[in-house]
């Protein structure tokens, strides 16, 4: 299965599901992508209709409600449909009517548990043969994976992930459990039961299950061959606003050489860099630049620490899903 060739309009392209940092980062970058058509149709996962009546184009949706409802038939007749978060079931629905359409579905929202997963890097023949839906993998996993040739150079010998998830991590629906949690214990009532399955209100660290951490453990060897041991720690911290990564990695070589080796392998790839306009009094120059989304600690003479803000390196899956649309394309 292959894209159609570049058409002089364009290639047709749907994005389903609501706004976040995620999506927005590909629509921004779908907007300056010549490959792709002037129209992008948004919709969201919902098939009654929402407040905000039928709209294509590239408005900063972040509410489900107020985009189109979701039309199967309109994602079959697209060249291409991205999904964001969503239900499992109802992405399902989504990219099986791509598939009867003969559209590409490259799915951002994939639980780690989902796979098969598509690799930063992958050639357009691997990519058309994996069938018709590219999953792309959580980002940290990712990192990891792109990362696998470097470590194996730096001969780690073990890999410990701390991952501290906000309320916001479960959508709008777990910020407004975790007010509705505030308001009962202020009231000396027990917290309600909801999608955080636990009490997260006035809690700094809790640890979730280790099912969580399983799956992104199991995602990590799925995507990288002879994987040294990884292992997880997840934790519910509603103190923050996003998620936070640390990753701490023991190398055979002097921590200081592991950290120039794996920054020239994220130098040579823009899936986890993030262009920055420079702006003048409202206006945007002409000047950009590219920041790295991942930053380095060395610690001694065997640990390497990355530090990763999960809203900042969400970019790296929108980066990953432009280079499959322009890997399928040529």
């Amino acid at each position: 299965m292959s894209v159609p060739p570049a058409k002089p309009e364009g290639l047709s392209v749907s994005v389903v599901g609501a706004g976040g940092l995620e999506i927005q980062e590909l629509l921004l970058r779908l907007e300056e992508c010549p490959l792709v058509g002037k129209d992008i149709l948004r919709m969201s996962y919902s098939e009654s209709p929402g407040s905000g009546g039928s709209v294509s184009g590239r408005g900063a949706w972040e509410d489900e409600d107020l985009l189109p409802p979701l039309d199967l038939d309109e994602v079959g007749r697209a060249d291409m449909v991205f999904l964001g978060e969503g239900g499992a079931e109802v992405r399902r629905r989504v990219i099986e009517a791509a598939g009867e359409g003969n559209t590409w579905a490259v799915d951002l929202g994939a639980e780690p548990g989902e796979g098969p997963w598509t690799r930063p890097g992958d050639p357009p023949e691997k990519l058309r043969s994996s069938g018709h839906c590219l999953r792309l993998p959580e980002p940290v996993a990712a990192l990891l994976a792109l990362l696998s040739g470097p470590l194996e150079e730096m001969q780690v010998s073990s890999i410990a992930v701390q991952r501290l998830l906000p309320a916001s991590s479960r959508g709008e629906e777990g910020v407004r459990d975790l007010h509705r949690q505030a308001t009962a214990l202020l009231s000396f009532q027990k917290p309600p039961e909801g999608v955080l399955r636990g009490q997260w209100a006035f809690n700094v660290l809790q640890e979730t299950r280790a099912e969580e951490s399983n799956r992104f453990v199991k995602q990590v060897r799925s995507l990288w061959d002879n994987a040294p041991p990884v292992a997880c720690a997840t934790f519910f911290a509603s103190v923050y606003h996003s998620t936070l990564l640390n990753v701490a990695i023991a190398t055979g070589v002097p921590a200081a050489s592991a950290e120039r080796i794996a920054g020239k392998r994220l130098a040579d790839s823009d899936a986890f860099r993030v262009w920055k306009r420079k702006r003048s009094f409202g206006a945007q120059d002409a000047v950009q630049e590219t920041v790295p989304l991942v930053s380095f600690r060395s610690d001694g003479d065997s640990w390497l620490w990355l530090t990763l803000a999960f809203d900042n390196v969400k970019a790296g899956r929108p980066a990953h899903a432009l280079k499959v649309l322009e890997a399928l394309a040529r």
